[in-house]
């Protein structure tokens, strides 16, 4: 693999990072789109490296990735995503919703662009993968 290659996922982890943070003005509605962002992320990611997916098999892996990342973060994310809901829902809280949603997005696409660029990287290695993808969330929470 080159370092133009390592570059560019880079490029789309970052990329993927801003967009699903982004996607947080509207918490709780945005899970749709973020889930064509990861799917979409995944499959540029694999493009970089040379492999061809679909936006479906590639939100597949997201999940993958994610799982790979812990117990902690999955929870986090599913619990982070319905507390934003309920928060933007009342009307109470719409801005602590919209950080939290916002947080919570960008960590999971670091987690899953991170493990995508070690899978794909790696000729498709997915015990390394989850476990990049543990590392990263563990660095990310960490920096909180």
């Amino acid at each position: 693999m080159t370092q133009q290659q390592d570059s560019d996922a880079d490029k789309i982890i970052a990329g993927m990072v801003a967009s699903t943070a982004a996607m947080a003005v509207a918490p709780g509605v945005n899970t749709v789109a973020f889930i064509g962002a990861m799917g979409a992320g995944v499959v540029a990611i694999g493009t970089v490296y040379g492999y061809r997916l679909t936006k479906d098999e590639g939100w597949k892996l997201g999940k993958q990735f994610l799982q790979g990342a812990g117990i902690a973060v999955g929870s986090a994310f599913g619990g982070a995503k319905v507390l934003t809901l309920l928060m933007a829902t009342t009307g109470i809280g719409y801005g602590a919703a919209v950080a939290l949603d916002a947080g919570i997005n960008g960590l999971a696409a670091y987690v899953i662009g991170k493990a995508a660029k070690e899978y794909f990287k790696h000729d498709r290695n997915m015990k390394l993968a989850q476990q990049k993808a543990a590392e990263a969330a563990r660095e990310k929470m960490q920096k909180k």
